[in-house]
């Protein structure tokens, strides 16, 4: 994991307090091309957002989930601290550009059930019925007709066989 850096402005909640309230964020360079942003808001705690460059002098951003910890102590998950939100600036995954394929909103899907029980058994299925036949297809390209002819054609096929451990894949 990348070592936590230090900004002497976005370091600690007092020295938050000091910045001037603005729309703009104030940004810290985490990586090449990801900044990590903080924007004081008047009356209630700043928030994180996170800026990418994409390329062609171009930059995406967006809001990180949590507020600063200016008025609470940190958590994790709601309330961040600096070094927090450093954390989830890398750990962030910038939006897929361009059309939307099945098998991006399946793992999307997927990424929501994680810590499920129902996530591995998902998984599983998405593999072995959807990712074949639908997975490399723009999700703005798919017709009432092709679902329901892909539905259809999931009931016409031999069910699935268990295979024991150590044995190879019937």
């Amino acid at each position: 994991m990348a070592r936590t850096l230090r900004d002497s402005k976005l370091d600690s909640r007092e020295a938050r307090a000091r910045l001037k309230v603005r729309g703009r964020p104030y940004w810290r360079l985490i990586e090449p091309g990801l900044h990590l942003g903080y924007r004081r808001l008047a009356g209630r705690p700043g928030s994180w957002c996170v800026r990418r460059y994409v390329g062609n002098q171009a930059y995406t951003v967006s809001k990180l989930k949590g507020v600063a910890d200016d008025n609470a102590d940190a958590d994790g998950a709601s309330v961040l601290s600096f070094a927090q939100a450093q954390a989830a600036a890398l750990a962030h995954k910038p939006q897929a550009r361009g059309p939307l394929t099945v098998r991006q909103a399946v793992e999307a899907h997927l990424e929501q059930l994680q810590g499920r029980g129902s996530a591995r058994d998902s998984k599983a299925r998405a593999n072995a019925h959807i990712y074949p036949q639908l997975g490399d297809v723009k999700v703005e390209a798919l017709t009432t007709a092709e679902l329901r002819a892909w539905h259809a054609g999931l009931a016409k096929i031999a069910p699935r066989v268990r295979t024991p451990k150590g044995e190879p894949q019937r």
